[in-house]
């Protein structure tokens, strides 16, 4: 795979990787709000660990790309995973229940 040329295909390909995480960590932070507190904050820690690492390992593959493009991806890839886990993950015990 190539990298991309254009700051709008850095993004596209960014928003796709944010599309993959954020679906991932909705589901894993599905299953444990349900769960103990730590089951919940180790599932949590984890997941934010697994972000982290991806975000810089895709940094690192793009290392030799013009700025742009750089922050053109990371932003797209930390926004759509961010939009995605707020929609999916559902609201706990603790808040009122939309209706």
């Amino acid at each position: 795979m190539t990298p991309p040329e254009t700051a709008a295909s850095a993004a596209l390909l960014g928003a796709l990787c944010g599309v993959f995480n954020g679906l991932l960590a909705g589901a894993v932070m599905r299953r444990a709000v349900a769960a103990s507190q730590p089951v919940f904050f180790a599932a949590f820690v984890a997941g934010f660990f697994y972000r982290l690492l991806f975000l810089l390992g895709a940094l690192w593959l793009l290392r030799n790309e013009k700025y742009i493009i750089i922050v053109a991806f990371a932003a797209a890839l930390i926004l759509a995973q961010l939009i995605l886990e707020v929609i999916l993950v559902p609201r706990g015990p603790w808040t009122s229940k939309r209706s």
